[in-house]
C-alpha cells in the first residue's frame, strides 16, 4: 500500500476537500441514524412523515447507505493519498450532494414544506460545487496508482 503523501506535497485545497469528505461521511453517518430512528423506532413515527415522504427519505437513506458513503469514505482516505481513485470518488459525491440536494429541495416545495435535510446539507452542496470544479483544474496532479 503506497504511503499517503506529505502535506507539503498535498495542495491544501485537497487536504481540505479530504477533510469536507470525512466530515460528509461522519455527519452524514450520524443524520441518517437520527432518521431511521425517528422513522421506525420512535413511538412517534407514523406522525413523523406522510408516507410517500417516509418512502422517498427511506430511498435516499437506503441510497446514501449504498453509493454516496462508500464514496464519501474513498474520496477521504484516497484523496489523501493524491490517487486518481480518490479523485473520482470525490468527484462522484460532489455530484451527488448537488444531485441530492436538488431532488429533496425539489421534493419538499411539492409538498410545501422544506425538511431539515434541505437546510443541514446545503453547505455540503455548495462547497462541493467549488471541490469539482477545483479537482477538475488539478485532475493532472492525481496518479493512477494507490489503491
Amino acid at each position: 500500500m503506497t504511503s499517503v503523501p506529505s502535506k507539503a506535497d498535498r495542495p491544501g485545497p485537497v487536504t481540505l476537500i479530504a477533510a469536507v469528505n470525512a466530515a460528509g461521511f461522519f455527519f452524514s453517518i450520524l443524520f441518517w441514524a437520527f432518521v431511521a430512528f425517528r422513522l421506525y423506532f420512535s413511538h412517534a413515527a407514523p406522525a413523523v412523515m406522510d408516507p410517500a415522504t417516509a418512502a422517498s427519505t427511506f430511498g435516499f437513506l437506503v441510497a446514501d447507505c449504498v453509493v454516496a458513503l462508500p464514496l464519501l469514505l474513498i474520496g477521504w482516505v484516497w484523496l489523501l493519498r493524491m490517487s486518481f481513485f480518490g479523485w473520482t470518488a470525490a468527484q462522484m459525491a460532489n455530484v451527488l450532494w448537488v444531485y441530492a440536494l436538488l431532488a429533496v429541495w425539489a421534493r419538499d416545495l411539492h409538498a410545501g414544506r422544506l425538511s431539515p435535510g434541505s437546510f443541514v446539507f446545503l453547505p455540503f452542496a455548495f462547497f462541493a460545487v467549488w471541490a469539482f470544479l477545483y479537482l477538475w483544474r488539478k485532475r493532472g496532479l492525481f496518479t493512477a496508482g494507490g489503491l
